[in-house]
């Protein structure tokens, strides 16, 4: 058999000539009419038009599409289309499918009417991705179909075809007025493809004189199966489409009844995936059948119950053929016991009636035949039928809907109806009636503006609550309403008061917790909320508890202080019942501001059980304290090991004067231990004194001892008499080793710990370890051991330490391990740690949580950066994302800064100074500097240069050596991962469009040794206080910043400053930097100048969600490559596959889903297709992330989701 060449016009009609000779197609034609045809050069002769449509193909020989033709047609489509306007494109595929009918199996001819891909320049090109392309087309679709309906020019016999049939072809033309978005355009045009190359093909077969029935059944089999089944018609009307489909199918259909055909399908049909039953269902042969009489039922009686069961008696059928959608819906009563009555006519109505007194009333045919009867019937007649079965009949489920039905007072009289459904729906029909929706309304996206109050139904309502409140409740209260304006909250309070059923009134409390969540709705519901609540205090709160509805909780911030109690009760039950989330819900409850609660209600705090007290102990502030301070006392004498670390942590948060003036000294002796404790840990100077006069209290422990010598330390306070250790050398403390307090167990000490610490001498060493045990911070007497090493020892040590808790699995039995880090860790020690994270993650993710929380621990910003990485990145569970936040929010809180203020500070700068790093090695000292490529050169006090550290010489102090050779490996080492991860910070910043204040720039870009690196490879914008531009800007190697002309530049005291977005600079400027760039050798780090601008459309920026991509299909390979670039990471789950991608930026405030067919987990398939949908961005407005409009997004992040998925439109397939 001939194979088709596409790949060019002459290549092509050579073999498609012979194909035709091997066909025996137009044997005795001229060929060269063909090719004036194809050119548009002369009409096709009829003899050609009757050669090549008896030449149809008709039942399928094999895979002809991949025999003759390859995978794709757009080889063909390349040269054919090459210089033709896209207005053209539609003829010449319609040439090109009749010029294939009898070489192409004809369902196979739509794969050619409009390509998918064509080739330009060598590179494949989705010409369905052009919109302009779209347009033109749907264009040109409508006019054909214009002229199909009107019967114009070739259409005519295909318009006298059709109305012969009794069909009509005005749905084709309907429904592509419908269809005008860009996404829905695409989406839609395969299945127009498929119905409109049927139209031509039937436009071709009339040609013939020899038409036979025979051809026309095997169309309709050909082309309305599941090949046209799978087309996306989402975007069409559903009833336009069913229409459609079912006028196009008519003719053929009537043929295939009076074929032999239609014998032999209903002989195969079994079940309901039969060809005759999809036929039946969803082509309209059930119209064409009953349009014959008795043929249906005929057809009824002869099939098996399963294929019976499987063919409904449609709206279309009921409507054109009453009595055959009868006769079908008897026979399935008479058979099956059992119907979905769904018929309208009056004689199926009265039948439905007869029904209803011979039926059993729990089964589907009464229920269905009720309801269809309260659908189609008079009021009177309505209310006749539940009178009968349902208005005094508590035991029955109302079947129907009441929705037909306006009259008020009817429904008003059924909210009395014994049957609880009846009442229900009665209430929302009345409901409906009242609070009536305007155009655009959405219940799920309610808007003020979306509903009026009709004053009737108001009236009727009110009326109605008073004797049926609770109903009325259940089926009218709702927050989305008010919101709406279609309710008022005073009605609220009336049935409130009408009513104590405890069900009722928790309706119209959750409600009014929903209708907080709206910010425009708060003023008018708190004080209301605040009423009920004083009213029924315990039901709010175990609303509220319940973890339905455990998102309410969020909108009680601002709540009045009276309700206090209300919040001091959720957070104990939070906190309690979901350890898990316990650190989460923390942070809920203090932005909540619970502690202005407890202050103000301190009886409610002592009426908790003791388990409770101690969770919220992390809420106090020191106004709680002062309240509280009874319920404290006896608190801090417990001897709850739970309660010891929290209620320590209070008290160091407290200053001197809040403990005087609280009572709680001097206090029981037995509460007076973690009370010492606390005090110790304060960082008020003002405690000292208090410190010094409870120094020799019987109530001390060892630690609470040392913490308290380390307190009187710091404030200058002489120790001597007070530290028996104070002033010891090495010497006197090993001879005190000699009789230690402490015994080592055994298989503590190893030879790792013997070799370093060697100098301390084993029983000295020993005793160290022992110190530690048990504590859980690093002893002061440890402290005073580990004095006698040198800087880089204890670093050494610390390291051993973590290395060792690493190697033991982060076991809980040697947490004790990581105490010499806090202390003394440096870069070495928080690698460990965070490469322990790294491999923890996925199987050990308490462990990997915990190692995170240890690491903000190490003195300095390194580990608290490395810690804010593994937060920020994404690719760690939740747990450890929780664990990282906690950590970061309390380090910020020992240095007096928000999370946000410490976060902008965290940039490690390993010593450096504005010189470089000095690394003194005792006679003399080295500087270590950073040069613009980031490689960094050393230089002698003679300012020799050299690439590394010169070695050691014998003059060189070995201990100061030790310590400089540990700082110039962590700068080495560390430096350029530290400024990539920077300058990928930068470029989140540039994309959300972050401002800096001038001040607060200026400490951290100008002043940050490293930093100012980066900051000298980009162009600032300086912003005004109403956020205008005033100047773009670049620092200089001085410290300074300059204009584009090398102008010094002042930034004014009132200014901020951000990362300038391509958005902000004209074509000309942009090339002036560039140019300025080029002149000083600098390249951004962040593609500033190389980021694209796309434009929204004015569409886009009133949607909620980008479709640029949707529908579009790339391989996974290409998808995760691109993902993973941005920063995106799977959003698994834990499931066995996942459906969306999401990217988290600036700390998880904002958040960007890429929506895509499902991808396994446990295997990677580089060609596996995925489909895209919607990318939507969505910001965190307290615990809840809520779905943004584009347009109120700021503009840099518009642009940068608008790149991304117009990226990934360009890469799709």
């Amino acid at each position: 058999m001939t194979v088709i060449d596409t790949n060019s016009e002459a290549a092509f009609f050579d073999s498609l000539q012979q194909a035709y000779r091997d066909a025996g197609v137009g044997n005795d034609l001229d060929f060269a009419q063909v090719l004036a045809y194809w050119r548009g050069e002369a009409a096709l002769p009829n003899a050609w038009r009757q050669a090549l449509a008896k030449g149809i193909k008709l039942v399928r020989e094999g895979d002809a599409y991949s025999r003759h033709f390859g995978p794709s047609n757009s080889a063909f489509y390349s040269w054919a289309f090459d210089q033709v306007p896209p207005e053209q494109h539609l003829d010449i595929s319609e040439r090109a499918v009749v010029l294939l009918t009898p070489v192409l199996e004809v369902v196979e001819l739509s794969h050619w009417l409009l390509p998918t891909f064509i080739f330009r320049d060598n590179k494949q090109v989705r010409l369905r991705d052009d919109r302009q392309w779209l347009a033109v087309q749907y264009r040109v679709l409508q006019q054909r179909a214009d002229a199909l309906a009107e019967g114009q020019g070739d259409w005519l016999p295909v318009q006298r075809w059709y109305l012969a049939a009794g069909a009509h072809l005005q749905a084709l033309s309907a429904v592509l007025k419908t269809v005008n978005d860009r996404s829905d355009q695409e989406s839609t045009l395969p299945g127009l493809q498929a119905l409109y190359t049927l139209l031509l093909v039937v436009r071709e077969q009339l040609q013939r004189s020899d038409q036979s029935k025979q051809t026309w059944a095997d169309l309709a089999l050909r082309f309305f199966n599941d090949d046209t089944n799978r087309y996306d018609w989402r975007s069409v009307d559903t009833q336009l489409h069913d229409t459609l489909q079912r006028q196009i199918a008519k003719p053929l259909l009537h043929a295939l009844v009076d074929s032999e055909v239609l014998a032999r399908l209903v002989s195969e049909a079994a079940d309901r995936n039969s060809v005759f039953v999809k036929l039946f269902r969803k082509q309209g042969l059930d119209c064409v059948l009953g349009e014959q009489p008795g043929r249906l039922l005929a057809i009824a009686e002869q099939v098996p119950d399963s294929v019976l069961a499987a063919l409904p008696a449609s709206k279309a059928l009921d409507a054109a053929c009453p009595v055959a959608a009868l006769e079908l819906e008897q026979v399935q009563h008479a058979r099956l016991r059992g119907i979905n009555a769904s018929l309208s006519s009056p004689v199926a109505l009265q039948w439905y009636r007869q029904l209803l007194s011979q039926e059993k009333k729990a089964g589907l045919t009464f229920q269905t035949c009720f309801s269809r009867l309260l659908e189609q019937s008079s009021d009177d007649e309505v209310d006749a039928l539940i009178e009968a079965h349902y208005f005094h009949d508590a035991d029955s489920e109302f079947p129907g809907s009441l929705y037909t039905c306006k009259n008020l007072q009817l429904l008003s009289r059924y909210l009395g109806g014994k049957a609880k459904r009846l009442a229900t729906m009665a209430g929302h029909q009345l409901w409906q009636l009242t609070a009536v929706a305007q155009p655009g309304y959405h219940f799920q996206f309610p808007a003020p503006g979306d509903m009026k109050i009709d004053p009737q139904g108001w009236d009727a309502v009110m009326a109605a609550s008073v004797d049926h409140p609770e109903r009325i409740i259940s089926s009218t209260v709702r927050a989305g309403d008010l919101l709406c304006g279609g309710d008022r909250i005073e009605r609220w309070q009336f049935l409130w008061e009408l009513t104590e059923d405890q069900e009722a009134r928790g309706w119209v409390l959750r409600s009014a917790c929903e209708a907080l969540t709206y910010s425009s709705l708060r003023a008018q519901v708190f004080p209301y909320l605040e009423r009920w609540y004083a009213d029924e205090p315990e039901l709010l709160e175990e609303q509220l508890a319940d973890r339905y509805f455990n998102d309410h909780v969020d909108a009680l911030l601002g709540y009045p202080i009276s309700m206090g109690p209300l919040l001091i009760k959720l957070a104990a039950h939070s906190l309690e019942a979901e350890p898990a989330s316990r650190r989460g819900n923390i942070r809920r409850f203090q932005r909540l501001k619970t502690a202005d609660a407890i202050a103000a209600h301190p009886q409610v705090y002592a009426a908790l059980d003791s388990k409770q007290q101690a969770l919220l102990l992390p809420l106090f502030n020191s106004a709680g304290v002062l309240a509280c301070a009874d319920t404290l006392s006896k608190v801090l004498a417990s001897s709850n090991k739970a309660m010891r670390e929290p209620l320590i942590k209070l008290i160091a948060r407290c200053n001197a004067e809040i403990i005087q003036h609280s009572g709680l000294l001097p206090g029981p002796a037995k509460a007076r231990g973690n009370l010492l404790t606390g005090i110790a840990q304060s960082r008020d100077p003002a405690m000292a004194p208090l410190i010094a006069e409870y120094f020799h209290d019987a109530a001390h422990d060892e630690q609470s001892r040392g913490l308290s010598l380390d307190a009187l330390e710091r404030a200058g306070y002489p120790l001597a008499g007070l530290d028996p250790w104070h002033g010891l050398d090495l010497a006197a403390l090993q001879k005190e080793a000699q009789t230690p307090a402490a015994v080592l167990p055994e298989g503590i000490w190893n030879e790792e710990f013997a070799a370093q610490l060697q100098p301390l001498g084993e029983p000295l060493g020993r005793l160290l370890l022992a110190l530690t045990l048990k504590v859980e911070r690093l002893p002061r007497r440890a402290r005073q051991i580990l004095a006698n090493l040198t800087p880089a020892q204890r670093s050494d040590f610390a390291l051993l330490c973590v290395e060792r808790w690493i190697v033991e699995g982060g076991s809980n039995d040697f947490m004790w391990l990581l105490q010499p880090m806090r202390e003394y860790g440096d870069e070495r020690a928080a690698n460990a740690l965070a490469k322990a994270v790294q491999e923890w993650k996925k199987y050990r993710t308490q462990k990997a949580a915990l190692a995170i929380a240890v690491l903000c621990e190490l003195p300095g910003k390194y580990g608290c950066y490395l810690a804010r990485q593994q937060w920020e990145n994404g690719k760690v569970g939740n747990s450890i994302k929780t664990s990282a936040s906690t950590a970061l929010t309390a380090q910020a809180e020992l240095r007096g800064l928000s999370l946000d203020e410490f976060l902008e500070v965290l940039a490690p700068d390993f010593g450096m100074g504005p010189q470089g790093l000095v690394l003194d090695v005792g006679p003399y000292s080295y500087t270590v500097r950073v040069r613009s490529d980031l490689s960094l050169v050393v230089l002698d006090a003679a300012g020799k240069v050299s690439k590394s550290l010169p070695k050691a010489r014998a003059e060189e102090d070995p201990e100061k050596r030790a310590q400089a050779d540990n700082q110039f490996k962590a700068l080495s080492k560390n430096l350029k991962p530290v400024l990539k991860q920077q300058a990928q910070r930068l470029l989140r910043a540039m994309q959300l469009g972050q401002l800096w204040p001038a001040s607060t720039w200026q400490g951290l870009f100008l002043e940050h040794p490293l930093l100012n690196l980066i900051a000298q490879n980009l162009v600032w914008s300086v912003i005004d206080a109403e956020e205008q531009p005033l100047q773009r800007v670049r620092p200089d190697a001085s410290g300074g910043v300059v204009t584009l002309d090398d102008e010094a530049y002042a930034l004014p005291e009132d200014s901020s400053v951000r990362v300038t977005h391509p958005l902000e600079v004209e074509a000309s400027e942009r090339a002036a930097w560039l140019a300025h760039f080029s002149d000083y050798e600098l390249t951004s780090p962040i593609e500033q100048w190389t980021t694209p601008v796309q434009p929204p459309s004015s569409d886009e920026l009133q949607a909620s969600t980008v479709l640029r991509a949707r529908g579009k299909v790339l391989t996974r390979g290409t998808l995760s490559g691109l993902l993973e670039r941005w920063g995106y990471v799977k959003d698994t789950d834990g499931e066995s596959e996942f459906t969306s991608h999401y990217w988290a930026l600036d700390g998880d405030t904002w958040q960007v889903s890429v929506g895509h067919g499902p991808i396994p987990v446990s295997y990677f398939n580089a060609d596996e297709q995925i489909e895209l949908d919607e990318l939507v961005v969505y910001r965190r407005v307290g615990e809840e992330l809520q779905v943004q409009v584009l347009g109120e997004l700021p503009p840099p992040l518009l642009n940068t989701v608008l790149v991304q998925a117009q990226a990934l439109a360009e890469a799709s397939l």
